[in-house]
């Protein structure tokens, strides 16, 4: 229901699976989430330490944090969070390419760069992670590589991709008819 812009329903939605399970760490970061898409980073880093505290080493919980701290402004906060959800995770995870995305909106292109060099490098990060580079090169600037990415995202039928109708990291995209013709793909509203 966020994804179609109803974040408060989806708030009533995500509440009710609260109480019915509350120490469930998907439903805990999706609360979060739905705050996120909402642009309420306040209540979704709230949520997330709520959730770190059921389980500190859940990479997801460290991950969502992140994306809470970049959300409300590139700090180092998000690249730590980053970094150690990556370091839960392991190998191959989105959680490398967004520390890039962090640097570039906080305007450090030269270590988004270095950051996004090795991994696109190695083939196998872009089998993991093509929203994610979608919006690290959104957040480059490069309009035509953000696309292509978004179109790998829509070939692979990539979870993220719904994230598309509210996730601000796009907004640059949202004039472009190219952009149109993936909400109309996807069923979205205009």
């Amino acid at each position: 229901m966020a994804a179609m812009l109803r974040p408060d329903e989806a708030l009533r939605e995500i509440h009710r699976a609260l109480e019915l399970d509350p120490l469930s760490l998907s439903v805990n970061y999706g609360e979060a989430w739905v705050h996120i898409e909402a642009g309420r980073y306040d209540e979704a880093l709230q949520q997330m330490n709520k959730t770190l505290e059921i389980d500190p080493n859940s990479a997801v919980a460290h991950g969502t944090l992140a994306v809470a701290y970049m959300n409300k402004g590139p700090s180092d906060e998000a690249i730590k969070e980053f970094h150690r959800a990556q370091q839960l995770r392991g190998e191959y995870s989105s959680y490398a390419v967004e520390v890039a995305r962090v640097y570039a909106i906080a305007g450090r292109k030269t270590m988004a760069w270095k950051t996004l060099h090795p991994l696109l490098a190695d083939c196998k990060w872009g089998l993991v992670a093509p929203y994610d580079f979608a919006v690290t090169y959104a957040a480059l600037g490069n309009k035509d590589e953000a696309f292509h990415w978004l179109w790998r995202s829509v070939d692979d039928r990539s979870c993220t991709l719904t994230e598309i109708n509210t996730d601000r990291a796009l907004d640059a995209l949202r004039s472009d008819p190219r952009f149109q013709d993936l909400l109309r793909r996807m069923d979205f509203p205009p």
